[in-house]
Formats: structure tokens, C-alpha cells, sequence
């Protein structure tokens, strides 16, 4: 009985523009998305009828994601096979083809998923709303479009605190394990925001966010440290026998 009164899924069709989350994320963020939590996240919302990604994967630096997204995607376009002549400007007009296809042949469809940050999809979001569909919008924060954001009837940036959370907090302990081998280097609150921002390009903003948690937790603490000639500063030390209990630091082997 209980069965019957769940909620039922709506259907959704997800198109990603993948250019726009890889180097956003890269660029911004300094990390790669995890496009398989995102899926999973999203099919606790909607019943994913199938999922499209959009990209350009004859650069270097995005290249081995193809196979990637084919792990977990239904269906990888590679727009640098649609013209010889290529620009960003392919995948979107790639990806809006799509789109404007889709939601003449799945008339049923209620939900249009669109991850891009590109100004330039305000109209076929329009062209969804005239038809009735929910159109979700999800771009990286930073690149992401105040038009689209208004444009479209629920709007989410990416990536969220817990995200970010995760990734810098590696990058912070891997610098104070660094630190650790390196005994001439003091660790101070401000210097490692910079020492970690500086070698992964991040915001240093974010960074400070990350590390007020990690001390407000009990992975980090302060304490005094003397140079001996009257002068102080607060050290940063971390709690590595949690940090290996819990998983988040890993011993290696010499």
C-alpha cells in the first residue's frame, strides 16, 4: 500500500554541455567533476530517460574524458567531428540541434535538463517553457550566465560546498604532509591558504572557507611555535592518526 503513495519520478532529459563544466571546473575550481555522483544525484530527483554530453575532445587536456563520460553517459557527441573548421561555437549549436529535436519528438517529456553556462541557450529555453516543460538549468559558478540563470524556471550552480570541501581539503593535507617532509617550512594559517591556492589556482577565499572547517572539525589545529628570539606565531599541525583512521590521508610505503 505504502508503494502506491510514493511519489512518483517525473521523466527528464539531461543535455551537458561538457567544455563548459571542464574548464570551468579546471580553470575556476582547480578539479575535475565527478560526473557520476552528479548522475546519481540527479536520478534521486527524476526518472532520466537518457543523458547527453556535448564537447569538443580533440584538445589534450579533455581528450581522456571521452571515455569517462561513455562509462556513464547514454550518449557522447563529439562536435569536433560535426566541421573541419572548429570553434566552441560547434558544440553549442550542436547541442541546441538536440534540444529543439528532442522536444518535438518527446512530446511527453516534462523535465529538460541544461547544464551550460552559454547566454546564448536563453532562447530554446524559452521555446521549452512555451511547450510547458520545467526547464532546470545548472552551471559552474563563475561562468555561468545571469540571463540563463533567470531564463530558466529552477536555476543551480555548481560545484557546492561540500564539493569544493572535499577536493581543497585534499589539497590542504597533502601540503602539510609536505610540510612534514620538508622541516624548514612553517606552516602558518595564512601561508598555507597561500602555498595551496598558488600551486593548484585556486580562489584563496575558498581555500581559507576549507581550512576554518578542517580546524573547526579537529583535522587541523594551531599551536605555538618560538623562533627563540622573543618572536611567535601560530603553527598549523594536523591530527594524522584521525586523518589515516578515517581513510583521508594514506601512509606511503618507502
Amino acid at each position: 500500500m505504502l508503494n502506491w503513495l510514493k511519489k512518483r519520478k517525473q521523466k527528464a532529459i539531461v543535455f551537458v554541455d561538457y567544455e563548459h563544466w571542464f574548464y570551468s571546473y579546471k580553470n575556476i575550481w582547480g578539479f575535475k567533476p565527478n560526473v557520476t555522483m552528479w548522475r546519481k544525484a540527479l536520478e534521486q530527483k527524476y526518472k532520466v530517460v537518457y543523458l547527453e554530453f556535448f564537447a569538443d575532445f580533440s584538445n589534450p587536456a579533455i581528450s581522456e574524458e571521452k571515455a569517462y563520460l561513455e562509462t556513464v553517459a547514454d550518449r557522447v557527441y563529439d562536435t569536433q567531428d560535426e566541421l573541419i573548421r572548429r570553434n566552441k561555437d560547434m558544440t553549442d549549436f550542436v547541442m541546441l540541434d538536440h534540444i529543439y529535436r528532442s522536444a518535438i519528438k518527446y512530446r511527453n517529456i516534462p523535465n529538460y535538463v541544461l547544464f551550460t553556462g552559454e547566454g546564448n541557450f536563453k532562447k530554446v529555453m524559452k521555446f521549452l517553457k512555451d511547450r510547458r516543460k520545467n526547464v532546470i538549468s545548472y552551471g559552474v559558478t563563475g561562468a555561468y550566465s545571469g540571463m540563463l540563470r533567470e531564463a530558466a524556471c529552477e536555476a543551480v550552480t555548481v560545484p557546492d560546498d561540500d564539493e569544493i570541501y572535499l577536493h581543497y581539503r585534499d589539497y590542504i593535507i597533502d601540503n602539510l604532509a609536505y610540510v612534514v617532509d620538508n622541516g624548514k617550512i612553517i606552516p602558518t594559517f595564512n601561508g598555507t591558504i597561500d602555498a595551496v591556492s598558488e600551486k593548484h589556482g585556486l580562489q584563496p577565499q575558498a581555500v581559507k572557507k576549507v581550512l576554518i572547517r578542517l580546524i573547526e572539525e579537529g583535522y587541523i589545529y594551531q599551536r605555538p611555535h618560538s623562533f627563540g628570539i622573543g618572536k611567535t606565531v601560530k603553527r598549523l599541525a594536523a591530527n594524522w592518526d584521525r586523518l589515516i583512521a578515517e581513510g583521508l590521508f594514506l601512509v606511503q610505503d618507502t
